[in-house]
């Protein structure tokens, strides 16, 4: 039996699992293979009726026993330390990814390591993006920060040319708000695009591209004749200008480690809403100088431009496996040895597997994750509500106290404080709390992050109440500017540490989750729609209520809408963690203080394993042996109870 075994499995290289991310992945992934092959094991009591263990009966059946990741369960290979078959499906898919398993104490390489397959030198490989120095770092950061605040104020800034155009070109101001909602709408069609591909083809790339066409299409905005032109360009500089919201994120967990990332993605959060809070305000004093509207879109033009051609010259690659890549073409081209490559050049890239692996992963994890799912949908709400008062502002402070449309937009900075203060918040949070609980423990789940968004999602709706109960223009302008306050640190609270957590949960494809989720569709939806009736909503409850709606039933409504607002972050706190690690792209992460730390945990982790499939293959023998006084199975004659005759 053991020989016909060996000969159908000679055909095959073995090959060793596919990649794995974590401690808990690794042990799912081994245990799942574990099961298969105990099942697929053909050692039954009848099968090995009356049979007895020996030796190895050859060296390819030896080989193949003393594989750590899969062992026959035969009575040939009985002194083995585990007992696998190895199926045909576990053979394609190690062949289609075989990234090799961290080993653990006791286990023997079966195969030598690819000659030609070119890696990191060592932890401390000065091209390794981790390994770059920290100023490097910031000044990559800060770019990046700075290229997402021009496209953030981009999508607001036009928000006051809206009454002057609609004069202009003679139309409805609901019909120009299009201008400001078709930008937001743009941000739904492009990160599903450019996340994914910053994974295919490198973060650098795919970001300036879709950077630099967005500068363009500002200038048919600033010459603009008609309506139409201003709608469409406004709409594709939306789509090619999101570039940097699905790829930024993911660029900076490339070479930042967990407790730095987080303050990282702060500055990104930052730059993600001061934007929209501060082309209000610059746009208010442009439009009414003598420069008129279609400076705003030339100031956008000039802005980004400036930033881009800077990022452009200091801004590297940063997506690893691109850089193996390069690193092997060079190798390549000096020694003429073609056979070298990277890890990411053994992969196939037809049309049909960017479709399915790149350009529909950002829409499949969105409905397969409900972490994901559940995220969305609520950052959807506040992100509606931060560009529903892009809208309300103007009319209270311009329309109500009647200020002009310079002084009227400063009230913006108080919305801009509160991002202030959420962002200083997260940074202390992440260097103190879960610095020192990464320090100490050697890890921190994705559910540390969790905090301060359930503070954040507090705080939000108080600042709510605060603005529309202080917004008569009877009542002083203090109290409703500072409403601004916990509204921008309630956002940027709920908005960074939602990123955050998605990262964590998804650190393989965190460009394709943040993708699906920082700027989904959902989101930019609801942000369109809250956009567009707003003016007509705000009339009607400030000047004529309708009889049968009357101001105390509105403020019910809101008032039930902003409780559940606050219990909002609760859910995904007391999600059990196990939960997590059963997504389909969930990594199931935690994050480790060290390299070290973290192949610790997963050689534990398989140590377990071990141990449980030795003692399951120990009772799988003896359960195949024939009791010499009953002839049964499944004891030993010491532990017969039949009385013998």
């Amino acid at each position: 039996m053991t020989r016909e075994l060996s000969h159908s499995l000679s055909e095959y290289t073995l090959q060793p699992f596919p990649r794995v991310f974590s401690s808990e992945e690794a042990a799912t992934t081994v245990e799942d293979r574990a099961s298969e092959a105990n099942y697929n094991t053909d050692v039954t009591g009848q099968s090995c009726r009356g049979s007895s263990l020996g030796a190895s009966s050859g060296p390819r059946t030896e080989a193949i026993a003393t594989h750590p990741a899969s062992r026959i369960n035969t009575r040939d290979s009985g002194r083995s330390g585990l007992f696998q078959t190895i199926s045909r499906r576990v053979i394609r898919a190690s062949q289609e990814n075989a990234a090799a398993v961290p080993r653990w104490e006791g286990s023997k390489d079966t195969e030598e390591k690819d000659p030609n397959l070119i890696e990191w030198d060592g932890p401390d490989d000065p091209e390794n993006p981790h390994n770059w120095p920290r100023w490097q770092k910031w000044v990559i950061t800060i770019l990046m920060g700075f290229m997402t605040f021009c496209i953030s104020f981009a999508s607001s800034v036009f928000s006051t040319a809206t009454l002057v155009t609609a004069k202009e070109f003679h139309v409805s101001n609901e019909v120009m708000v299009l201008g400001t909602s078709l930008f937001v709408l743009g941000y739904a069609v492009g990160p599903p695009i450019w996340g994914p591909m910053s994974e295919l083809f490198g973060r650098k790339y795919p970001l300036f591209i879709g950077y630099f066409i967005f500068v363009i299409f500002q200038i048919p905005v600033a010459v603009a004749t008609n309506v139409e032109t201003i709608m469409l360009c406004r709409f594709l500089g939306g789509t090619f200008g999101s570039a940097p919201f699905g790829i930024v994120a993911g660029a900076l967990t490339d070479f930042w480690d967990s407790v730095d990332r987080g303050i990282a993605i702060a500055m990104f959060s930052a730059a993600t809403f001061l934007g929209p809070a501060c082309g209000p305000i610059i746009g208010g004093f442009v439009v009414q100088s003598h420069l008129g509207w279609r400076w705003t879109a030339y100031l956008t033009a000039i802005m980004s431009f400036s930033f881009g051609i800077v990022g452009w010259i200091c801004i590297p690659e940063t997506y690893g496996p691109v850089l193996l890549s390069r690193r092997a073409a060079r190798i390549r081209f000096k020694t003429k040895n073609w056979a070298i490559h990277a890890k990411v050049d053994e992969q196939r890239f037809d049309s049909k597997t960017i479709a399915e692996q790149y350009l529909l992963r950002s829409f499949k994890m969105l409905i397969r994750e409900p972490i994901l799912f559940l995220l969305t949908l609520y950052i959807s709400l506040i992100y509606g509500c931060l560009y529903l008062f892009f809208e309300a502002y103007p009319i209270s402070f311009q329309e109500e106290r009647h200020w002009n449309r310079g002084v009227g937009a400063l009230p913006f900075i108080g919305l801009t404080i509160g991002v202030f203060f959420g962002c200083g918040y997260i940074t202390w949070v992440t260097k103190t709390q879960f610095a020192r609980k990464l320090k100490e423990n050697g890890r921190v789940v994705p559910e540390e992050r969790l905090p301060p968004m359930m503070i954040g999602a507090a705080i939000f709706p108080i600042g709510m109440f605060w603005f529309a109960w202080t917004s008569s223009p009877h009542i002083t302008w203090v109290p409703q500017v500072l409403a601004g306050v916990p509204l921008g640190a309630g956002i940027v609270m709920i908005f960074l540490q939602g990123l955050n957590y998605i990262i964590d949960c998804y650190l393989m494809h965190a460009n394709s989750a943040i993708s699906a989720n920082t700027l989904s569709i959902w989101k930019d939806l609801v942000a369109f729609k809250a956009a567009q009736p707003i003016t007509s909503w705000f009339k009607v409850v400030l000047y004529k209520l309708p009889t049968n709606h009357s101001l105390e039933a509105i403020k019910e409504e809101i008032e039930t809408f902003n409780k559940g607002l606050k219990v909002v972050g609760t859910p995904f706190w007391l999600t059990p963690k196990s939960k997590r690690g059963q997504q389909s792209y969930g990594s199931a992460c935690v994050a480790f203080a060290t390299e070290d730390e973290a192949l610790k945990a997963i050689r534990g982790k398989l140590y377990i394993l071990e141990e449980s499939l030795r003692a399951e293959k120990l009772r799988v023998i003896n359960n195949s042996k024939q009791c010499s006084k009953c002839q049964g199975f499944g004891h030993l004659e010491a532990t017969c109870a039949r009385v013998a005759y």
